[in-house]
């Protein structure tokens, strides 16, 4: 996989040719997202909202929605930039996640992959999800994208 591109030093650069909008994103929605104890500390600890971003790879006919090779990395390097890091799955072999759906969109079975960060608790940060999960759905042509949110407490 090709390294992930710095977004300190190129911003625009890494995300305007397919993700243009979150250009706009590396500071608006403004606040520090970043864990508290990670900007004092470099540590990860104590109260803390993951996300975790469900990145559709493979629609369920086999048609790319997003590229490990040329997507992931920029969205990678936005989040990283935003929250001070992510996680994601490693994608030695092909896509980690298989989605089975079973009913309101007939039987189907698409690829996935996912990235968690971990934030402040503040509101900020859900607004700058729920504009990330629009341009997602736009970018990628889908009806839907997966965000999850979830309370967790980091053990210093």
């Amino acid at each position: 996989m090709p390294p992930t591109p710095d977004l300190h030093q190129q911003p625009h650069d890494a995300l305007q040719a397919r993700f243009g909008p979150f250009v706009d994103l590396l500071a608006d929605p403004a606040g520090e997202l970043r864990l508290e104890s990670l900007v004092k500390q470099n540590l990860l600890s104590g109260f803390a909202w993951r996300y975790t971003v469900i990145i559709p790879l493979l629609s369920e006919i086999g048609e790319e929605v997003f590229s490990l090779q040329d997507d992931l990395p920029p969205l990678t390097a936005f989040l990283n930039h935003r929250f001070g890091g992510s996680t994601s799955l490693s994608h030695q072999g092909g896509p980690p996640l298989v989605g089975n759906w079973d009913g309101v969109w007939g039987d189907s079975q698409d690829q996935n992959t996912s990235i968690m960060v971990y934030s402040r608790t503040v509101k900020v940060a859900d607004v700058l999800f729920g504009r990330i999960k629009e341009i997602l759905k736009q970018v990628g042509v889908q009806e839907e994208i997966l965000i999850e949110k979830c309370q967790v407490t980091l053990i210093g």
